[in-house]
């Protein structure tokens, strides 16, 4: 297991991750999001923002794949765990997300989503430091 790359994906992700907190506290505050949904708005100035928080949404649902699988490389079965754990925040932050957007905007929906992803991103954390831990055992 290359431990660099290991490591850059974890960076990135603990990157992405206040990325798409700071992006879903910006729509939530600033763009009212049509109920329902109108496949217009996505076309909108507005609704750009919205597409690049889906898009950074993908981004990190796709590296925290990628992170399990890298993860189950080390001797040390912690990085791998963390990798889980994390990953669970993610999709319950993504589900939450989703949920708010087509079908509820109800409030704690959105507070789920920033839970998720902040629980994620301190996870993400342990993650790098156990894997650095676990190549030196």
């Amino acid at each position: 297991m290359d431990i660099r790359r290991f490591s850059r994906a974890v960076l990135t992700q603990s990157l992405l991750l206040p990325l798409q907190f700071l992006l879903g506290m910006a729509i939530n505050l600033f763009i009212q999001i049509p109920d329902p949904v109108i496949s217009g708005f996505f076309a909108s100035a507005r609704g750009v923002l919205v597409i690049i928080h889906v898009i950074n949404g993908l981004a990190i649902v796709t590296l925290a794949t990628l992170i399990i699988i890298f993860s189950g490389k080390f001797k040390n079965a912690l990085p791998s765990r963390l990798s889980v754990a994390a990953a669970v925040f993610v999709i319950l932050a993504i589900a939450s997300g989703v949920t708010f957007v087509f079908f509820s905007q109800i409030d704690i929906f959105s507070y789920t989503m920033s839970i998720g992803f902040v629980t994620a991103a301190v996870l993400y954390s342990f993650v790098g430091r156990a894997a650095m831990q676990s190549t030196k055992q």
